[in-house]
């Protein structure tokens, strides 16, 4: 589909934000020992409750009979590979905290903290796939709106109907242009279409319970969603999918809900909150 295609990774991009804001708010109330913990809540917390969702995806993978190659299968656990899992947006997510922990920790929090990404940005540029560091600026964008956030929020008030469609034409422009260094392109692109986002938000308040629950199990509706996918795509005939897409793309969602209802019990820890 056009539109998937066209958006592709802004899909995530506003978790990115948020998560920046958000470890930056946090910082902000407690100080010190939020940095000291960091690790532990923030690091620990997303990476285990992601393997167990690996764990699952493996299970998944053996009883169904596909062959895995075992180094792909170990990197799997970390993020850098995939045994059918989402997998780039939890790698990256981690390398914002860890970067964000380092350079807090040094006393230098912006200057660490830009200096690791570039390094990180370099050594992954090998990679074919540029989705490893193409977005995660917008992490930072976030970090710094928190950090400047009265000074921001009073300048887009005083001018919004000046700053929103600057912010949307701005963000149209810089997505259809063809940049491709290093991730420049990409990333601009994902700032400004975050920034759209929460200043279309001042204004436009969207909510309902089933929204507000959804945004509460976010985490097993992104990792988990895949499962009913593979295994109803494995055992199809080649009729269900192809023929009756939305029984199969509700079917899915169905199945993905339920998990994600019951993911609490099944989770071995909860995601920390800010």
């Amino acid at each position: 589909m056009w539109l998937d295609r066209w958006m592709s990774q802004l899909i995530m991009v506003v978790f990115l934000f948020y998560s920046g804001y958000g470890v930056m708010e946090s910082i902000k109330r407690k100080g010190q020992q939020y940095i000291d913990d960091m690790p532990r809540r923030r690091i620990f917390n997303t990476l285990i409750n992601f393997d167990v969702a690996v764990l699952a995806f493996l299970v998944i993978n053996l009883i169904l009979g596909f062959k895995l190659d075992p180094i792909k299968a170990l990197l799997a656990f970390t993020g850098w590979t995939s045994i059918g899992n989402s997998n780039w947006y939890i790698f990256v997510i981690l390398v914002c905290y860890l970067c964000t922990w380092v350079g807090f920790k040094l006393g230098k929090e912006w200057i660490a903290y830009f200096l690791l990404v570039v390094a990180y940005i370099i050594l992954v540029n090998t990679k074919s796939n540029i989705v490893w560091y193409n977005t995660i600026f917008t992490y930072a964008a976030g970090l710094l709106y928190s950090q400047y956030k009265t000074q921001i929020e009073e300048f887009i008030q005083q001018r919004y109907w000046l700053v929103l469609p600057i912010c949307l034409f701005t963000f149209l422009a810089v997505h259809t242009y063809k940049l491709a260094f290093f991730g420049l392109k990409d990333n601009l692109s994902s700032i400004l279409f975050a920034l759209s986002i929460v200043v279309v938000s001042m204004k436009i308040k969207v909510g309902n319970k089933a929204l507000i629950w959804c945004g509460t199990k976010l985490f097993p509706i992104y990792i988990y969603q895949r499962i009913p996918m593979i295994v109803l795509s494995r055992y199809d005939d080649g009729t269900f999918v192809s023929q009756h897409p939305f029984a199969y793309v509700w079917t899915c969602l169905l199945i993905t809900i339920i998990i994600a209802f019951f993911y609490r019990s099944l989770s071995l820890n909860q995601p920390a909150k800010t």
